[in-house]
């Protein structure tokens, strides 16, 4: 017993009249892809809806929301998911009132793993963009192995980082500066001409307040100078409130500093495999079952996914740090601490947001590929990405690489083969393979 009525006119005079015949009013103007503020009648509406008195209920977002001009609903029903527009630091906005989500029918595996559909998460520079607008990031790695900074940076060039500066010990300098130059190599002047020291870690002051995001770790080795200067390092990164994505020999460094909270105003992201998680765990002072970690994967309510006993580690090692997480293997895994990407149910797991990622071959267990996926990260963060939008969207591009590369390439697959295919799938110019759906 709804009764319709039909409005021959958008008059003001003709709005007015319905709006006060109504007991509620339901606000279906402009949804989710609408831009800017409602201009002409739309804002006519808006303030008339606002001025009845009439409890309004908006269907999926607001009228305008996030703008001056909205309607102030008390009650929003949202579809599937809340909608990037309705939040503000994890928190509903105002004027969305009493919000609740309604189900529609999308699979859950839709919101669980990462797909193609991520990738318009990535920043779109305007028209209006100036060099270094488009996001500083300050590389620290090298050492011993050369290649492992280089593929890093390389990655993060192609994600379309305005500026990638890397800092490497002065016996390398001159091989990572040739590699490519679309590249800032700065050199520091290292006691050991191929080993990272704490004694430049001063040296680095311009450098670190030059840059939006570090990346730290890849090709630095293990010695004693080098892991005294990466914890340094990464609690300097942290007092400057820098985001920092952590890889590599970063990892094993940092993890004594595991044992309480390390982020700050700046987002932290590690991205180990599973043996790394172990030390990462281990220098938490945080007990889990090896055995756990090692086979991961279940089947829950038909999707592939880690298991609740492997998550409880990881939910300790996050709850414990405030750091973002992004585990490598056959099924990457992201989960994150914050709820600033969405309040639903579809990807939080025991008070974590937690997604995975698919795509990915057997032949990427090749050297560097990890290095290019770190790249990638922090490429994303430097850009203003979220570290869990930023791991999300990485490890989905990574691995439709790996897939495109084995197509066409078999078994010569190598990590430098990724760093040719980022821009195709960034491109979205290419047939995407069932792994990859979502």
């Amino acid at each position: 017993n709804v009764r319709v009525l039909v409005m021959e006119s958008m008059e003001k005079e003709d709005l007015e009249r319905t709006f006060e015949s109504a007991e509620i009013i339901v606000d279906g103007l402009l949804g989710s892809g609408a831009s800017g503020e409602p201009r002409g009648v739309y804002r006519d509406a808006v303030e008339m809806m606002n001025a009845s008195g009439r409890p309004v209920i908006s269907i999926d977002i607001p009228t305008g929301v996030g703008t001056p001009v909205h309607v102030n609903a008390r009650r929003t029903v949202t579809f599937h998911d809340v909608k990037d527009s309705m939040v503000v630091d994890g928190t509903p906005r105002p004027e969305c009132g009493e919000l609740e989500i309604a189900e529609i029918g999308i699979p859950r595996e839709a919101s669980l793993y990462v797909g193609r559909g991520d990738l318009r998460r990535i920043p779109v520079k305007g028209p209006e963009t100036h060099k270094g607008e488009g996001g500083k990031l300050l590389i620290v790695g090298g050492g011993p192995f050369t290649g492992a900074v280089i593929l890093a940076s390389l990655a993060a060039v192609k994600m379309g980082v305005d500026l990638v500066r890397v800092c490497v010990p002065r016996g390398i300098w001159e091989v990572v500066a040739s590699a490519s130059p679309d590249l800032i190599v700065s050199r520091l002047d290292t006691e050991d001409p191929f080993q990272l020291d704490p004694g430049v870690i001063d040296d680095m002051d311009a450098e670190l307040e030059w840059a939006d995001a570090v990346l730290m770790g890849p090709g630095t080795g293990r010695s004693d100078e080098t892991v005294e200067f990466l914890r340094k390092l990464f609690i300097s990164c942290g007092e400057r409130g820098l985001d920092v994505v952590v890889d590599a020999d970063g990892l094993k460094a940092i993890s004594p500093l595991m044992q309480g909270s390390v982020s700050g105003e700046g987002c932290i992201l590690l991205t180990p495999h599973r043996g790394e998680l172990r030390t990462l765990l281990d220098g938490a002072g945080i007990e889990y079952d090896p055995e756990v970690l090692l086979h991961p994967l279940i089947e829950i309510e038909g999707c592939m996914q880690w298991s609740d006993e492997a998550m409880a580690a990881v939910r300790a090692l996050i709850e414990r740090t405030g750091c973002d997480i992004l585990v490598k293997g056959p099924l990457d895994m992201i989960a994150s601490p914050s709820p600033e990407h969405s309040l639903s149910d579809h990807i939080r797991r025991d008070g974590l947001l937690t997604r995975y990622n698919r795509t990915g071959v057997p032949e990427m267990s090749v050297g560097g590929t990890g290095d290019v996926l770190s790249g990638l990260c922090a490429g994303m963060m430097a850009r203003g990405m979220s570290s869990f939008d930023s791991a999300c969207v990485s490890a989905y591009i990574n691995g439709r690489c790996g897939e495109l590369a084995r197509e066409e390439l078999g078994t010569s697959l190598s990590a430098s083969s990724l760093l040719e295919r980022i821009s195709r799938i960034l491109q979205g110019g290419i047939s995407f393979s069932p792994s990859a759906s979502g």
